[in-house]
């Protein structure tokens, strides 16, 4: 069976639409996830990608991981979450994990700090600490 040239031109057409639309997802950054064990590390990551930071709590207590202020005119914070252990659904005082996610909004090196504290017990150190060195480049 013979193809005419413009089947075959369209045929070729489309197979490279293909592969450039691939390509282009595969370029995609990803979100990057992080967690306590991450603490004290740097990330690098690329203006307009998005982040989440995952720290477990328990809000039962009283305390709350919460984000120091600083690092604004770098980070953008976006929606918090808190989402109980699976163990502890539906039962009073058990634990779960706190989601905060971010994006970088503008190039630099911020540190990115968040407490695990009681709000209103002013002058106590927090009971834990999470900290990283984010570099945003382009």
């Amino acid at each position: 069976m013979k193809l005419s040239t413009p089947i075959v031109l369209i045929l070729l057409f489309i197979a490279v639409m293909v592969g450039v639309a691939g390509c282009g997802e595969s370029s995609m950054p990803q979100q990057v996830g992080l967690t306590q064990n991450d603490s004290g590390k740097t990330v690098s990551i690329s203006i307009g990608q998005k982040f989440a930071v995952t720290l477990h709590g328990n809000g039962s207590t009283g305390f709350s991981w919460d984000v120091v202020p600083g690092s604004e005119s770098i980070l953008a914070q976006g929606a918090t979450q808190y989402v109980p252990d699976s163990t502890n659904q539906g039962s009073t005082g058990g634990g779960g994990n706190y989601t905060f996610t971010f994006s970088a909004v503008s190039q630099g090196t911020t540190p990115l700090k968040l407490i695990y504290h009681q709000a209103w017990a002013t002058g106590i150190d927090p009971a834990q600490t999470f900290q990283v060195t984010v570099i945003v480049g382009n």
